[in-house]
């Protein structure tokens, strides 16, 4: 015999199941925005804050600045540079929370007095910057020059090291607050996105059933009233209505068919009745056979869609068979086998 070719085996049967739900990056999508949410809110925060910190710190100073220079103005005008420079060594020895610097210069610009740690402008107000005692870190003063008569020049300031510190820490807590609200963020996020997003996989997976032709199942609709629960409704009531319309149609078809029966049952009976009441073998015998088999053609389709409305109906369960394809697949086996052998060609059938 001639070497058996390979047999190309393949599984026939339902396809296997899709995946209901969503994609993985359609999941993360909750998750990005709500941590980009809170990492936006977090920084805008902490951005007014720091804002409103430089801006109250400077506004003192700047008022501190302006009443003792006021105030040195009078002395001066009162006593002269002298009682101005008595007025200037007392202000320098008096304990105050925040430090103070003063310089008063002549009119050929020599210093007179100055704890100034950087020079300064003519007039004016500024803000230098200047390396503290200890070296190891920076300091800042916000100071403001006046022209006082005969041309000398009083400076006033006030420590504002407290806005490096400000802005130190902003830093050190922005860092912070980006990674703690990107991580609350992405927490929050997954967490919402995951029970959304169960409820749309369950919502996939009831709607491939329904698919299938299971139309008495029905979306879960939870208390919430949300969008999805709106949808779910919908839906809902869509397939109330195509289960009603789907009930119409074969409660339709199984009259139509009942009503064309019997007048085809008294067709085939009339037919038989010609044919018996006609010589054998004429021409008007079979054409009287010809229309009878006609008709038992028409009703046994007539039959058929009676049966399946029927089962669709559930109500043709009960005379159900099992059937051994196995058994068909033999049969159909021995009846081709010879056919194909007088070809010359090989079948070979495999069954489990």
């Amino acid at each position: 015999m001639p070497n058996r070719p390979a047999l190309d085996k393949r599984q026939i049967g339902p396809a296997p199941p899709r995946r209901c739900g969503v994609s993985p990056s359609f999941e993360a999508v909750p998750a990005v925005l709500y941590a980009s949410l809170y990492l936006a809110s977090t920084l805008l925060l902490l951005a007014v804050l720091f804002a409103f910190e430089v801006q109250s710190t400077r506004e003192t100073a700047r008022q501190r600045n302006a009443g003792t220079l006021a105030w040195l103005q009078k002395e001066f005008e009162s006593g002269g540079v002298n009682a101005l420079r008595a007025a200037v060594a007392r202000s320098i020895a008096l304990p105050v929370p925040t430090r103070t610097y003063f310089r008063l210069a002549s009119p050929e610009g020599r210093e007179l007095i100055s704890t100034l740690p950087a020079p300064i402008a003519a007039e004016g107000e500024e803000e230098i910057s200047f390396a503290t005692e200890d070296g190891a870190s920076e300091g800042a003063a916000l100071i403001r020059t006046i022209v006082l008569g005969e041309g000398y020049r009083l400076s006033a300031g006030r420590d504002v090291s407290r806005l490096v510190w400000t802005q130190w820490l902003f830093a050190r807590a922005s860092l912070f607050a980006f990674a703690g609200s990107l991580l609350l963020g992405t927490l929050v996020g997954a967490a919402m996105g995951w029970g959304i997003f169960q409820r749309i996989g369950a919502m996939n997976r009831l709607i491939e059933d329904i698919t299938k032709g299971d139309l008495g199942q029905r979306l879960a609709v939870s208390r919430r009233g949300d969008e999805l629960d709106q949808t779910a409704a919908s839906f809902n009531r869509m397939l109330d209505m195509v289960q009603r319309l789907m009930g119409d149609l074969r409660h339709v078809t199984n009259n139509i068919a009942h009503d064309l029966r019997t007048p085809l049952m008294r067709l085939e009976r009339k037919l038989e009745e010609i044919s018996a009441s006609t010589a054998t073998g004429s021409r008007e015998a079979d054409l009287a056979d010809e229309a009878l088999a006609e008709a038992n053609q028409i009703l046994e389709i007539f039959n058929a869609l009676l049966r399946i409305a029927q089962i669709e109906g559930g109500s043709a369960s009960a005379i159900f068979e099992t059937v051994d394809l196995s058994a068909v697949v033999r049969t159909i086996e021995d009846a081709y086998l010879p056919l194909a052998e007088e070809d010359g060609r090989q079948l070979f059938v495999e069954t489990q």
